[in-house]
């Protein structure tokens, strides 16, 4: 089992400069998932993970690769003679946070095709600050890094960016990396939306990459949650829809979705899932677009809904362009990976210091605050197809350990989502194993809750309720052979601290002042396993 994150960021991504990060370099967030013990570029103090990762990849944003330092710290005529750089020095003469963040909300501005503070449109940006060679240097920079950093059986670095489709504000961005090493990166430079805001245009770019050069691409699509219904569509982005073709070069290119990040839990949500008790996990909100939007959210935004609109498609098309496994990721914009609750790097710059977690963040307008063995020989992995013989129902073998120095479990679940006779989608959630001597009633429902131990007066909780480790062997009491299904595995822990509280204690006030929940259950999603008539 290896761990690591798939989606951070340095400095040399714009927003992250422009956030008042300018340190957070990829040689510090490499040194730290390695477990060294380095100085947060935001808050100035020492920081360490309590286990070090395996991989990381460093994505930054293709959009502007490298060009804020190039600009504000060298002043490098090719940027600072054009006219975007010129009006970017003059509003921030003395790169001080507030200057700096006052960039940035005039790129946002820019990249919605808005009047901005800079006077530049988005062809004269992509002219001056991107186009043909500009960012050439940075590129190198990051294949540089990686390499040093790699050790193979060690720790790996894995090349990468992200390509930032934005489209009106619709977060539609996929992290982008390849297996191979810096001889094949070096011989082409990341494609970013600047170039075209289509995916399938990402995927052509990807093949046509791949043969010339040998790279072997994956593209994860992160934030499904903000994506104003554009992530999991019936129509394409060229406004035709969703087609047999379509959907196989999805397949290929994007296997995987990240369900989980600092910017919110995008499994599903309380109003795709009214049934679900545990969907109101960490919901966010808010576009990325400078009015502050805060969409409604809709079936082609949560990982859920995708799933089961993609078992619809999957029947009309003959191949289901949704049939993804999950991930989770941090999206750090500090260049750290650090995301447990009391080892909080916060999404950036603001989101890192509880002094300004009340702060806007800069997005948008929100504010922060051995029965494997058994089953791998018998049975179908998660990601797998299941085939079953007349008659006979599928029954799921799900086992799960508490981390070793994390909470006990509350309970682990089935969540199943299927396609009826007359294409209409459904979806359950079956409490399959819960701690506590509990009961589960006959409609594979647990309603006792499991407790909390949290103490709100010193952050701190026991392990006294909840199991370590919770297993069970469940067979679907509702399965129709005829119905196309899918079906995945969600583990809860019990209540802890959540970070708003903690910084409530640290700052001396009440955790109410914070606008959050004072806890938090974690949890953890497998990938799904597939039933096809």
């Amino acid at each position: 089992m290896f761990w690591g994150d798939t989606h951070n960021h340095t400095s040399v991504s714009f927003d992250v400069y422009l956030f008042g990060t300018p340190n957070a370099t990829p040689d510090i967030a490499y040194r730290f998932a390695k477990g060294e013990r380095v100085i947060n570029p935001s808050t100035g103090t020492p920081w360490q993970l309590s286990r070090p990762l395996d991989f990381l990849v460093v994505a930054d944003h293709a959009e502007l690769l490298g060009a804020m330092p190039r600009l504000f710290v060298g002043e490098d005529p090719d940027l600072a003679g054009t006219k975007t750089g010129r009006a970017m020095l003059e509003m921030a003469p003395d790169r001080t946070e507030e200057q700096l963040q006052e960039v940035y909300d005039a790129i946002n501005y820019v990249a919605s095709n808005q009047p901005n503070a800079l006077g530049v449109t988005p062809e004269e940006l992509l002219r001056d600050l991107h186009a043909g060679d500009k960012r050439t240097g940075a590129w190198e920079g990051q294949i540089e890094a990686a390499e040093r950093h790699n050790e193979p059986g060690v720790f790996t670095a894995l090349i990468g960016f992200e390509w930032s489709s934005n489209t009106n504000g619709a977060n539609l961005h996929r992290v982008v990396f390849q297996a191979e090493g810096g001889e094949v990166a070096r011989q082409y430079i990341p494609y970013s939306y600047l170039e075209s805001d289509d995916p399938e245009d990402l995927w052509s770019w990807l093949d046509t990459t791949g043969e010339r050069t040998g790279a072997t691409f994956v593209a994860i699509p992160h934030n499904p949650n903000i994506s104003l219904g554009m992530f999991f569509p019936l129509i394409r982005h060229n406004g035709e829809r969703v087609d047999e073709a379509y959907a196989k070069e999805r397949m290929r290119w994007e296997p995987v979705v990240e369900t989980t990040q600092i910017k919110g839990d995008s499994e599903s949500h309380p109003a795709l899932s009214p049934n679900d008790g545990f969907a109101d996990c960490e919901v966010y909100d808010f576009a990325l677009t400078p009015d502050g939007t805060r969409p409604e959210p809709t079936e082609a935004d949560y990982v859920r809904s995708g799933l089961k609109r993609g078992l619809k498609l999957g029947a009309e098309l003959g191949a289901n362009p949704y049939k993804v496994g999950m991930i989770g990721s941090t999206d750090s914009h500090t260049g750290i990976a650090a995301v447990e609750e009391d080892n909080f790097a916060g999404k950036g710059q603001h989101d890192n210091n509880p002094e300004k977690r009340s702060h806007p963040t800069g997005l948008g307008s929100s504010k922060g605050w051995d029965m494997a063995a058994a089953g791998y020989a018998r049975g179908v992995p998660m990601g797998g197809d299941l085939e079953l013989a007349p008659g006979e129902a599928p029954t799921f073998l799900a086992a799960v350990m508490k981390d070793p120095e994390g909470a006990n479990l509350d309970r682990v679940q089935i969540i199943k989502g299927w396609v009826d006779a007359d294409g209409r989608s459904h979806e359950w959630i079956y409490d399959v194993a819960v701690s506590g001597g509990r009961t589960i009633r006959d409609d594979g429902r647990c309603r006792e809750p499991v407790g909390n131990t949290v103490d709100l007066g010193t952050g701190r909780y026991t392990n006294t309720i909840g199991a370590a480790e919770l297993s069970v062997a469940w067979t679907d009491p509702d399965f129709d052979p005829q119905q196309p299904a899918f079906y995945y595995v969600r583990a809860l822990e019990i209540p802890t601290p959540r970070y708003s509280l903690l910084d409530a204690l640290a700052l001396g006030i009440d955790w109410t002042e914070t606008n959050r929940p004072p806890t938090i259950q974690e949890r953890v999603y497998s990938s799904p396993i597939w039933y096809t008539p």
